[in-house]
C-alpha cells in the first residue's frame, strides 16, 4: 500500500515475503542509488563516470572496506541470511520484471546485473566508514606546518572535531564520505504519570537527492515497524513498533588508528586494474601491513614523508545486521543492552523508549584495546601497547586482519537517564571508558536539554517539530557579545557592536546579527593566523569557542586594537553587501550527479537561503563565513512519535521517496521541510488503509 508521497506499507504472511518485498520496493524506488553505492563499494566509479573518479577509487580499493565481507556473510545466524537472502531476491526480481531503466542506466553506461548478500556487506561496511578520516587527512596538513605539538595538544584539549563538515572536502571525497554517518540528534523523553513517552530523531548527512533514507512500514506476523531504512539495507533504523521506539546518532568512537611504517613492514602487495571510462585502464598496487593497508599511497591521501597504515575495526569480521532485525522485534528499552553487546561499526548511540515510559541510551561499539594516550596522530606499529593485536606479527588473509580473543571490548552501557530524558548529538559521552577523541561540541545537546527542561506542560507533536527546527546557539551569542565589548568606537566597529549585542543568537534567515557575527568571527580569526600559529587554518567551532576569548585577551592591549579594528573593517564592508544571514547562507540539494560536468545541467537542485548553522539543533553546517556560501551538510530526515500511540508517528525528508528523475515524489516533501511540516506515518492497519489509497498485490506461483 502506498500513500501520496510514494511511502510504501509493506505487508507480508511471512519474514521472507516480507523481506523480499522490501526488496522489491527499495529497487522500485532508487535503483540508480543502489548501483552507485554498489559501485562506490567496489571502487568502480570511474568505470561510470571516468577519470574524475578514479582517485576515487585508488582510495576504496586500497582501502578494502569490503574486506571482511565473505566472513562477515559466513558468521550470520541463519534466520540473517534468510533475511538478507530474501531481500536480494527481491531487488533481482525487480531487475529481471522492468523493461525501462532509470534515465541515469542510460548516461552511465550501467547494466543491470544479478545483485548477492555479499554486495550488501559490501555496502554496509562503506556505509560504516569512520569520520576520523577526514579528520586524519586535514591534520596531517597541519601536521608538516611549525608548532605542530602544540596544535596537537590544543586540539585533544578542545576534544571536538567537526569531521566531515569542517573539512574540505573535495568532488571526490564527497562521493565517498556523503553516505558516511557523520552526525545526528536523538532525545527520548518519558514525561510519567499525567504526560507522554516520545522519541526525535533527525540524521545528519549530505543533501544530496535521491536522500539516503527511505520511509516506509514493514509488517508481518511477530513485526510491525515503521520508519526510515537506509538505501541498501533491509531495516527500519530509525523508528518504531508497538512497544518501543528508537533512533540514534554517530558515536564517534575511535575505530580507526593511523601506524607510520616503513618498507619492512609491507608483508602483502596485490596487482589491481582500475578501469576507467573513456581512458584505458590503471593498474595501481595495494600494500598490507600487519596493521592494515598503507592508506598513504592514495592519491586522494595527503602526501607527506611517512608511510602511513591505516587500522579499521571495519576490516574485521563483526555482525551488524542480526542485532538490527532484533531491534525492528524488540518490546522494551532494556533490551538494547542484550541486543547491541557485538555492535563494531561504526560506533552509534542507540536511544529508545517504551510503552512502559521507560527510556534507554547505550554506546554500541567494538574497539581495540590499546593505550588511550596520543601523543600524536601517528602511532607506532613495534610499540606493543600501541598495537591492536597481542602482538601477533602475522601478515593479514583475504578474509581480515587476525585478531585475538582478548583484543577488543564491546562499548554497550550508556549514560544514564536523568528525570526521564535521554539526549544524544554526537558529543562527548559521559561515564566511560576511553571511546574517542574528537566529538561534536555540546552546543547542540545542551540546547536540547534546556529546551525539554524549560517545556511548559505536557510534551506535544508540534513541540518535537519546533525542536528539530530550532536554530538558536547560546555559545555564538556569548562569543558574539564577548567580541562587541573588545571594538572600539570607529564607526564600523560602532554598528557591529550594536548588532551584536542585540543578537539574541538565533540564525533566522532575516538575522542581521548573524549575519555580523558570522563575518566578523572568519576576519578575527583570519587575523589571529597572522600572530599565532594555531590559527592558522583553524575552523573547528569548539576551538574557537574555547581558545579565542583568552587568546585574544592574552594579545598586547594594542595589537588586539589593531587586529579587531582590521578586521570589524572587512566584516562591516562585507556585512553591509550581506546584511541578513540567508543572504550569507544557502542550503543546496542537488542529485548526487550534480557536481560533475555536463551531467549537472541534467539534473534538478534546489538552492534556497536557509536557517540554521553548524551546531543548532537544526544543522546546516559551515565553516568561517567571508561572503556567500552553500551548505551541503547536516540534517536531512527526521522522525519523531508518541510510544503510547501506534499512529501519533510523523516524518519527513529532506527530498522525496521516489529516485526516478521524473517522478511527481522525486522532490514533493522539500515545501514540508521548508516550512517545518511533517507527514503522518501510521502503523495500526485500521490507520494505514484509511491514509494509503494505492494498493497492489503480489501473489507467488
Amino acid at each position: 500500500m502506498w500513500d501520496e508521497h510514494q511511502i510504501p506499507q509493506i505487508y507480508a504472511e511471512n519474514d521472507h515475503d516480507l523481506a523480499l518485498g522490501l526488496g522489491l520496493v527499495q529497487c522500485h524506488l532508487r535503483e540508480t542509488q543502489l548501483y552507485l553505492l554498489r559501485y562506490l563499494a567496489e571502487g568502480r566509479m570511474g568505470e561510470l563516470l571516468g577519470p574524475l573518479l578514479t582517485p576515487v577509487d585508488d582510495l576504496i580499493r586500497r582501502l578494502d572496506p569490503g574486506r571482511a565481507a565473505p566472513e562477515i556473510l559466513a558468521l550470520l545466524p541463519q534466520r540473517t541470511r534468510d533475511w538478507l537472502e530474501a531481500f536480494v531476491l527481491g531487488l533481482n526480481a525487480y531487475g529481471a520484471a522492468q523493461q525501462r531503466c532509470p534515465p541515469e542506466f542510460r548516461w552511465l553506461g550501467l547494466q543491470r546485473r544479478s545483485w548477492e548478500p555479499l554486495d550488501i556487506v559490501r555496502m554496509s561496511r562503506v556505509i560504516a566508514a569512520d569520520v576520523h578520516w577526514l579528520l586524519y587527512a586535514r591534520f596531517l596538513r597541519l601536521r608538516r606546518q611549525p608548532g605542530w605539538a602544540d596544535r596537537w595538544q590544543r586540539l585533544l584539549q578542545a576534544g571536538q572535531g567537526q569531521g566531515a563538515a569542517g573539512a574540505a572536502v573535495s568532488t571526490q571525497l564527497a562521493a565517498f564520505f556523503g553516505v558516511a554517518r557523520s552526525g545526528s540528534n536523538a532525545f527520548a523523553i518519558a514525561e510519567g504519570e499525567g504526560g507522554g513517552t516520545w522519541l526525535a530523531s533527525d540524521p545528519h548527512l549530505g543533501f544530496a537527492l535521491p536522500n539516503t533514507w527511505l520511509l516506509l512500514g514493514l509488517h508481518a506476523p511477530g513485526l510491525d515497524a515503521v520508519g526510515l531504512a537506509p538505501v541498501g539495507l533491509p531495516f527500519v533504523s530509525i523508528g518504531r513498533n508497538a512497544d518501543l521506539a528508537w533512533g540514534g546518532t554517530n558515536l564517534r568512537s575511535l575505530s580507526s588508528d593511523l601506524f607510520a611504517v616503513d618498507d619492512k613492514d609491507i608483508c602483502r602487495r596485490e596487482r589491481i586494474q582500475l578501469r576507467r571510462r573513456f581512458l584505458p585502464p590503471k593498474t595501481i598496487w595495494r600494500r598490507w601491513t600487519a596493521v592494515g593497508p598503507v592508506i598513504s599511497d592514495a592519491r586522494l591521501w595527503p602526501k607527506g614523508p611517512e608511510k602511513l597504515a591505516l587500522a579499521w575495526m571495519g576490516h574485521r569480521p563483526s555482525d551488524e545486521f542480526t542485532p538490527l532485525l532484533d531491534l525492528m522485534r524488540a518490546t522494551e528499552a532494556g533490551a538494547l543492552r542484550r541486543i547491541f553487546p557485538c555492535w563494531s561499526v561504526p560506533g552509534l548511540n542507540f536511544l529508545a523508549a517504551d510503552r512502559r515510559g521507560r527510556v534507554e541510551h547505550i554506546f554500541a561499539a567494538t574497539l581495540p584495546r590499546r593505550r588511550s594516550d596520543y601523543p600524536d596522530i601517528l602511532r607506532d606499529p613495534r610499540d606493543p601497547k600501541m598495537r591492536w593485536t597481542a602482538g601477533s606479527q602475522d601478515c593479514p588473509n583475504p578474509a581480515g586482519v587476525p585478531q585475538t580473543q582478548d583484543a577488543f571490548y564491546s562499548t554497550v552501557p550508556g549514560s544514564p537517564a536523568v528525570e526521564g530524558l535521554v539526549v544524544s548529538a554526537n558529543d562527548r559521552p559521559a561515564g566511560s571508558d576511553f571511546i574517542g577523541l574528537f566529538f561534536s561540541p555540546p552546543d547542540r545537546v545542551e540546547r536540547l536539554r534546556q529546551l525539554l527542561r524549560e517545556r511548559r506542560g505536557p510534551v506535544t507533536a508540534a513541540q518535537l517539530m519546533a525542536w528539530q527546527g530550532d536554530v538558536h546557539s547560546a555559545r555564538a551569542r556569548s562569543l558574539a557579545r564577548f567580541l562587541a565589548k573588545r571594538l572600539d568606537d570607529a564607526p564600523a566597529s560602532a554598528a557591529l557592536r550594536s548588532a551584536l549585542k542585540s543578537w539574541s543568537g538565533d540564525y533566522t534567515v532575516d538575522s542581521q546579527g548573524a549575519a555580523a557575527f558570522e563575518l566578523l568571527l572568519a576576519a578575527t580569526v583570519k587575523g589571529m593566523g597572522r600572530v599565532q600559529p594555531f590559527w592558522r587554518g583553524t575552523t573547528d567551532w569548539g576551538s574557537i569557542c574555547q581558545f579565542l576569548p583568552a587568546d585574544l585577551d592574552a594579545l598586547d592591549i594594542e595589537l588586539r586594537r589593531r587586529l579587531l579594528g582590521r578586521a570589524a573593517a572587512l566584516a562591516w564592508r562585507r556585512w553591509r553587501r550581506y546584511p541578513r544571514w540567508g543572504d550569507l547562507h544557502r542550503l543546496r540539494s542537488a542529485h548526487w550527479l550534480a557536481a560533475f560536468p555536463l551531467l549537472g545541467r541534467l539534473l534538478p537542485s534546489h538552492q534556497w537561503a536557509s536557517a540554521g548553522s553548524r551546531e543548532t539543533p537544526m544543522k546546516v553546517a559551515h565553516g568561517l563565513v567571508r561572503g556567500p556560501h552553500r551548505a551541503s551538510f547536516g540534517a536531512q530526515a527526521r522522525f519523531l512519535c508518541r510510544v503510547e500511540d501506534v499512529d501519533d508517528n510523523y516524518c519527513v525528508l529532506l527530498g522525496g521517496q521516489d529516485g526516478w528523475l521524473d517522478s511527481a515524489q522525486f522532490d514533493d516533501q522539500i515545501p514540508h521541510w521548508r516550512e517545518g511540516r511533517y507527514i503522518p506515518l501510521p502503523l495500526s492497519r485500521e490507520a494505514v488503509l484509511r491514509r494509503c489509497r494505492h494498493r497492489l498485490e503480489l501473489r507467488g506461483p
